[in-house]
């Protein structure tokens, strides 16, 4: 006898024109999907009564008869929300549903982390997934943070596995959420929102390594055909 065929996954099935293996991936996809949503979002009281139900967004550890939001490895929901949307694939804006269910957990975790404050180094690789979050819903705010950050004065503490440049194809090829609400304005929790300083002066005077070579009257920075002097600088 011939040895059964191995299963093969969907995308796979699909190229091979195995119709049967592709329609038990699509099963398996689906019924994940359906799963994750029932057992790790709370957005209403269908699956967990309250009290829970009615101060969570997201359940982060289920055993026996017990249920909470707190993940072993920090305090609050809000990383309990990160991690369970991670990796960002093309096919995560289907976990990550409906949009009002997302909109909430975004202003959620916005609420709880502290973005604006670029020098905790623990934050870093959270503000990478938080952004990435956000964009499933609204990702031309997402968009628009991740220039921020790329035009920020100083380098963002980011996770060292994310770029700028992984995070801006993210958020520009999510599709527009159909019915997605208005959210809550919290891009100011994140430090690519705040405003880069105004740029330095051109003149010979405003820069100390221009005036040690006794470039002291007129522009160096550029000099007035755009070149821009080598003791430009802060």
């Amino acid at each position: 006898d011939k040895p059964p065929t191995p299963a093969l996954p969907r995308a796979a099935a699909d190229a091979a024109g195995d119709d049967d293996h592709a329609a038990f991936a699509r099963l398996l996809l689906g019924l994940e999907l359906a799963a994750a949503r029932r057992y790790w979002h709370v957005p209403d009281t269908l699956t967990y009564p309250p009290p829970f139900s009615s101060a969570n967004l997201i359940a982060a550890v289920v055993g026996a008869s017990d249920v909470s939001a707190e993940t072993w490895f920090a305090s609050g929901p809000a990383y309990a929300h990160l991690v369970n949307a991670l990796p960002f694939t093309p096919l995560t804006e289907r976990l990550l549903a409906p949009a009002a269910y997302v909109a909430a957990a975004a202003d959620d975790v916005a609420a709880a982390l502290a973005f604006s404050d670029d020098t905790d180094q623990a934050l870093g690789p959270w503000r990478a997934l938080y952004v990435q979050f956000r964009a499933v819903v609204d990702p031309d705010d997402a968009a628009r943070s991740v220039l921020a950050l790329a035009l920020a004065d100083r380098p963002r503490l980011l996770d060292t596995t994310q770029t700028l440049a992984s995070m801006m194809y993210w958020a520009t090829t999510r599709p527009q959420p159909p019915t997605a609400p208005p959210l809550t304005a919290d891009t100011s929790l994140l430090p690519s929102a705040q405003p880069s300083a105004a740029p330095p002066s051109p003149a010979c005077a405003a820069h100390p390594s221009c005036v040690n070579l006794r470039l002291r009257t007129g522009d160096c920075c550029p000099t007035p055909d755009g070149t821009v002097l080598w003791c430009c600088g802060p």
